[in-house]
């Protein structure tokens, strides 16, 4: 009888060890979106929009796989005013500044909708692999890359990252594709007079065929009662930093 006592204990408290763990993320990923809701922290929201008709656009799950000749947009809104950059990288590792392009503005206004690019599509052409576009978020404008824009038409030079050559090497096994907040493929200078502190960042995620799309958020570390409301706000040489991983097949 004990014997059997001590199983079912040791059961219950697997189950909630798996509920606790299970509601925490729900938690998470709920309070994400609730941060960009309330402004109680700076976040964004963010869809794929992929072409469907000659004018027509649906958001999409950002981690399917794409194929060639497809088309998609990238639609976002923020709660905070300051600046977004678009790094394309490359399967092959080459990095480039998508938004702004040219002369084009990236400074951003609370509650207003961008889609990128403004005019046309991205399309998918005949290179295979992982697309990585990283949005960096920043209170401030970021010299790094408004030269490179500048001087170079946004080039930011071919030496693959650590996670571009993971992505490129054919024999390696296929990375997550979606949107993604780990493993960041270094795009910014890690050091030096120009470096810019990079800022923890929570998610929720959207589901395909819905507009409800995914929301990114600083953390609030403290909660609502937090007497540091500033704790989930960017500030001077801080960035957020995530990339939408999309798979071309």
């Amino acid at each position: 009888m004990m014997k059997q006592l001590y199983y079912l204990v040791i059961f219950l408290v697997a189950i909630c060890v798996i509920c606790v763990t299970g509601l925490t993320g729900f938690s998470q990923s709920k309070r994400a979106r609730g941060l960009f809701v309330n402004n109680q922290a700076d976040a964004i929201h963010i869809l794929i929009l992929k072409k469907i008709d000659e004018n027509k656009f649906a958001p999409v799950d950002p981690s399917r796989a794409f194929q060639k000749g497809e088309q998609i947009k990238i639609a976002f809104e923020s709660n905070f005013d300051g600046f977004v950059y678009v790094i394309n990288v490359t399967p092959g590792g080459k990095k480039r500044v998508l938004f702004p392009f040219n002369k084009e503005s990236n400074r951003i206004i609370h509650g207003q909708r961008y889609e990128l690019p403004n005019l046309n599509t991205f399309v998918f052409d005949e290179e295979k692999g992982t697309e990585i576009v990283q949005v960096i978020m920043s209170k401030d404008a970021i010299a790094f890359f408004d030269q490179a824009v500048k001087n170079s038409q946004g080039e930011l030079g071919e030496t693959a990252s650590s996670v571009a050559a993971e992505l490129s090497n054919s024999n390696s096994k296929t990375p997550k594709s979606g949107i993604v907040l780990e493993n960041i493929t270094s795009v910014l200078p890690q050091s030096g007079p120009g470096a810019i502190r990079q800022r923890g960042i929570i998610l929720s995620p959207g589901k395909d065929k819905t507009t409800e799309g995914t929301y990114i958020a600083i953390p609030d570390k403290g909660g609502e009662r937090s007497k540091d409301k500033e704790a989930s706000r960017l500030k001077a040489n801080e960035v957020a930093v995530f990339e939408i991983r999309l798979q071309h097949i």
